[in-house]
């Protein structure tokens, strides 16, 4: 009895518990995105040309340098701030302990 009254109030606790979801206050249409999504390509494909690049040639220090910074600048714009979730560690416990309880 004690354990479903325990198990009652933390659902109950739960329910109370406002949502938030990882929203930034921009809506981008469909235009935008796969716009997103071909310039995202275009960066992929130009680091595997980078890559082949190096493998396949021998290249000067200037070259070198050019090519690292070009590097540099699609991973800069490649990984964009705010695709990430952070989750504590007392969060990620608290996920675990409730998954067990409940499953």
């Amino acid at each position: 009895m004690k354990k479903l009254i325990y198990t009652l109030s933390f659902v109950f606790c739960l329910s109370l518990s406002a949502t938030v979801y990882a929203y930034n206050g921009t809506v981008r249409s469909a235009n935008e995105h796969s716009a997103t999504r071909n310039n995202e390509r275009e960066m992929l494909k130009r680091l595997h040309e980078i890559h082949q690049l190096t493998k396949t040639q021998q290249l000067s220090k200037d070259e070198k340098q050019k090519l690292r910074k070009e590097v540099l600048a699609i991973k800069k714009n490649y990984d964009r701030p705010g695709t990430y979730i952070y989750i504590s560690g007392g969060a990620l416990i608290l996920i675990i302990i409730l998954l067990i309880i409940l499953l």
